[in-house]
């Protein structure tokens, strides 16, 4: 048996070593943490530069009709694994009745699990609907049931000023 602990022997394991052991290994792993929050945090939020950057179901829609291009206004929310962007549009516009015909969607209102976020992310550029005036529209399940590699969409239209405010998410 003495062998056998004389193995282990210069292996002393106090607190004071496995505090010293934690912190040497927890300062790395918690500065790789929060650099990365911090990137993403950064990661472009705002208006997209250029139509190459557009979410892909918006150039899906929008296809080969570049006119079309000047009817909305989209805005990047995230683009890490998931993506998220929010979008202004006419209510009178072509690319809303192509949203609307290639898209299931189900009514909705205010009290949506997303329209907090759908509230939340829209610039103060675009002013303030009165959102329990709008009428709403979500893709069915969104918010309430996890769905991987579908456009997800939340709309809110207000009718007194003929905007259109899109909520897109694809999870990965």
């Amino acid at each position: 048996m003495e062998q056998a602990n004389a193995r282990f022997s210069r292996f002393r394991f106090t607190i004071r070593g496995l505090m010293l052991v934690t912190l040497l290994c927890g300062l790395p792993l918690g500065s790789c943490v929060y650099l990365l929050s911090r990137l993403r945090e950064e990661k472009q939020e705002g208006p997209y530069e250029n139509f190459d950057a557009w979410p892909l179901a918006l150039k899906r829609l929008i296809g080969e009709d570049a006119n079309l291009r000047q009817d909305i206004e989209p805005y990047e929310l995230e683009a890490w694994v998931d993506h998220r962007s929010i979008w202004l549009l006419r209510a009178d516009s072509p690319l809303y009745d192509r949203l609307l015909k290639q898209n299931p969607f189900e009514p909705a209102d205010h009290q949506h699990p997303m329209a907090g976020r759908l509230m939340e992310s829209a610039p103060s550029a675009w002013g303030q609907p009165r959102w329990g005036q709008c009428v709403w529209y979500a893709t069915p399940g969104y918010g309430t049931t996890f769905m991987e590699g579908a456009d997800l969409y939340l709309i809110a239209e207000d009718p007194a000023t003929g905007e259109v405010i899109v909520l897109h998410e694809w999870i990965f």
